[in-house]
């Protein structure tokens, strides 16, 4: 995609008229057709610039868009042609560049806020989706000037989509994703900012813009508004802010214990028939306190312990411990949700009830018994914890790993994971569980983004 930035120019009046008689013709027999033209739009993003023009070449495009609306394509004859934007009805241009627009091709001229420091730009939208694709972007449109990220979730698998960092006055190119249900999230140097979800169509193609100010009590509030790109380009929805929720997954982790049903709040249960070493997609809960209550065939396990799910905070819960003796009790862990583009999170549990506490170690620089950092004496029902955020998740460079488990302060094996490959950008949980007593020790991965 090509982003031409305008400069700002004022542009005398007798040259625009020049530019608008070069055009212009009374003979309309040699018009070309409709497949034959290109077609431009305007997005008023600014919150204090008033009414706008788009004109082509001289010639009125667009005429009087306003603060967050789209005109829709309007059609225009291709070429070199010099795109300037101006107050509606104003002669002088406040910014103009020179964009050669290309037949059947479509462009969005971007008006950015403030007004005392007005800028636009243009880009060529290529709209097309694949079959069974959306095609997205985003636009920062908002002060003060910082940068921006803007998450989507996938609720179907739960997965983080790479954010995308902008700048004021930037977009991004179109990135191509499943045409599904996503939840959107907008990330700024103090905030975060969660949406209701909304389906992307097969074929579709949209631009998010955030817009407005990160400025309370002033009278441009923040917002988040989706564009319709493909059709006459001019249909929006406004994203609502979301309920404060948080998510939720759920793990067995108790050595021979039967399937179990998990409940919230006494109510009826939420999750069914979960068996040992599988764990549940994350599942949305309401901010606020609640209870856990785990059962099997109907007869209660765990009753009602209390857990607290933070708003936009993502948790594992574990059902760890042994049936004989009957020590079974839940783990609640705060998950990290963020990726590191460059390498991988990974989070080590150990929730065997009997191996005693371990260090985790890899083959690295022809030592077979490398210990990760961060990732000695984990005990029973405790976690790993990164030497430089105090967090449970630790950074691991990509590529082909079996970890090795190892008896804490020592090179006595306990147990060997399967080779796992680790992807940048992926955030892992891998946990220890079974028992030495029944030497069923196991090593289980959960890939949670």
């Amino acid at each position: 995609m090509r982003n031409v930035s305008f400069q700002l120019v004022m542009v005398a009046a007798l040259v625009t008229s020049l530019l608008t008689a070069g055009c212009g013709s009374d003979d309309n027999s040699n018009d070309p057709g409709p497949s034959e033209k290109a077609s431009i739009r305007l997005l008023h993003l600014g919150y204090d610039v008033q009414a706008l023009d788009v004109r082509v070449n001289g010639a009125v495009a667009v005429s009087n868009g306003t603060y967050g609306q789209s005109s829709g394509y309007k059609e225009v004859l291709p070429g070199n042609n010099t795109v300037s934007v101006h107050f509606t009805g104003v002669e002088t241009a406040r910014a103009s560049a020179v964009q050669s627009m290309i037949a059947g091709n479509v462009y969005t001229v971007y008006a950015f806020p403030p007004a005392s420091a007005f800028s636009a730009s243009v880009t060529n939208d290529p709209r097309q989706a694949e079959p069974g694709k959306s095609r997205i972007k985003f636009v920062n449109a908002t002060l003060p000037d910082q940068d921006m990220k803007f998450w989507y979730i996938d609720l179907d698998s739960s997965k983080v989509l790479t954010p995308q960092a902008i700048k004021l006055t930037g977009n991004t190119q179109y990135t191509d994703v499943e045409s599904k249900k996503y939840m959107f999230v907008v990330e700024t140097p103090t905030a975060w900012m969660v949406y209701d979800s909304v389906i992307l169509a097969s074929g579709a193609a949209y631009t998010l813009v955030a817009h407005g100010t990160t400025t309370d009590g002033d009278a441009f509030p923040f917002g988040v508004r989706l564009f319709r790109d493909d059709g006459a380009g001019a249909e929006f929805v406004d994203l609502t802010p979301a309920t404060p929720s948080g998510t939720v997954s759920f793990v067995h982790a108790v050595p021979g214990g039967p399937s179990v049903d998990v409940a919230l709040d006494g109510g009826s249960p939420i999750v069914t028939n979960l068996t040992y070493q599988t764990a549940t997609a994350y599942i949305p809960v309401t901010a606020g306190n609640h209870t856990v209550s785990v059962s099997s065939g109907g007869t209660p396990i765990i009753n009602n312990i209390p857990v607290t799910v933070e708003d936009r905070k993502a948790y594992t819960v574990f059902a760890t411990g042994t049936l004989v003796p009957p020590d079974i009790a839940p783990l609640a862990l705060p998950d990290d949700r963020r990726p590191n583009t460059q390498q991988a999170l990974v989070r080590f549990v150990n929730l065997s009830p009997d191996a005693g506490a371990y260090d985790v170690a890899i083959s690295f620089a022809g030592n077979d018994n490398y210990k990760l950092p961060g990732c000695d004496n984990v005990r029973y029902r405790n976690t790993s914890r990164s030497l430089a955020t105090g967090r449970a998740f630790v950074l691991v460079p990509p590529g082909d790993y079996s970890f090795r488990f190892l008896k804490t302060s020592t090179t006595d094996v306990l147990v060997t994971a399967p080779l796992m490959n680790i992807v940048a950008g992926r955030i892992y949980t891998v946990w220890l569980g079974g028992t030495t007593a029944t030497g069923s020790l196991v090593v289980n991965a959960i890939t949670q983004n």
